[in-house]
């Protein structure tokens, strides 16, 4: 009945050092009235709805903090079948670890995380849906993740932490970041893209994918496109020495003053070989790619 119930269930069940695989089954839509943190390494735990084919929905209405849930100190979270709505008002997901106990958050097919706005009075500007910092690992399967806005990087996905993002699936759309770079997601870390659509986000630079400082991002498959930026980078930015390789997928119908696909700036690098498509994009130069 309570997101806390069960946390606290879990805790009472490992606290001795045991882990088991747990099912956390969400039998009814609920208000989350208080910050909720997958934080002691029960095991494995997947957060669903108890019957997929009614996918229930977990609403942020929280007045004394500005995020929903944590994943941290080694938490091994899978969400599926069921809706994080943050209410146009929270952040969605936490993530943070320590290198010897790194979390993480993998979001699979029926997921839907939606609606998640950063608090303008938050220190932390970035990631509406999922925020992930120092040692931490998100992985995108399936599910959809829409309508988040955060106001500097990473409308729906703001990743700075020292594992990897790995999207094999799903769809990242009508994201946006209403000042700053990545409207689908910010990136400075290492990335994988196997799948999926980042489809429709927005913000001045890197209206799907900004790279930031060190990033390192590997793109063999899915699709960006219809994203925009009114600055640099409709479909992707690449930023502040980073590395971008596109070696299948589609970059395509994305727009962006100075590059409408791809803009690659300061000493960044971007690689396309195999069979990456880079089409049908719009920009005042470098419709296709812009280097500056």
């Amino acid at each position: 009945d309570t997101i806390k119930e069960a946390i606290d269930k879990m805790y009472d069940l490992t606290k001795d050092g045991s882990t088991f695989d747990f099912v956390v089954q969400v039998n009814k839509d609920i208000d989350l009235t208080e910050y909720s943190q997958f934080g002691y390494p029960y095991g494995e735990v997947i957060l669903k709805s108890k019957d997929p084919a009614s996918p229930r929905t977990i609403k942020g209405n929280n007045p004394d903090h500005n995020m929903m849930l944590g994943v941290v100190n080694g938490a091994h979270l899978s969400v599926e079948n069921i809706i994080i709505d943050g209410n146009n008002a929270k952040r969605l997901f936490w993530v943070e670890s320590t290198e010897g106990l790194p979390a993480k958050l993998t979001i699979n097919d029926g997921a839907i995380l939606q609606n998640g706005k950063v608090d303008p009075k938050d220190q932390t500007k970035h990631g509406a849906a999922i925020y992930c910092q120092k040692a931490g690992n998100v992985t995108i399967n399936g599910g959809i993740i829409r309508n988040n806005e955060a106001m500097s990087y990473g409308g729906a996905i703001c990743d700075i932490g020292t594992g990897t993002l790995t999207i094999n699936g799903g769809e990242i759309i009508n994201n946006k970041v209403s000042d700053g770079n990545g409207g689908g997601i910010y990136l400075q870390r290492k990335g994988v893209i196997t799948g999926g659509k980042i489809q429709g986000n927005s913000a001045q630079n890197g209206g799907g994918i900004t790279t930031g400082k060190g990033a390192d991002l590997e793109i063999t498959g899915g699709e960006i496109s219809g994203n925009q930026a009114p600055n640099v980078g409709g479909g992707i930015y690449c930023a502040s020495n980073s590395v971008v390789k596109l070696s299948g997928g589609k970059v395509s119908s994305n727009q962006g003053k100075f590059g409408g696909g791809v803009s690659v700036a300061y000493t960044s690098t971007f690689i396309m070989e195999g069979n990456g498509i880079i089409s049908e994009n719009e920009a005042s130069s470098g419709g296709g790619i812009y280097f500056w």
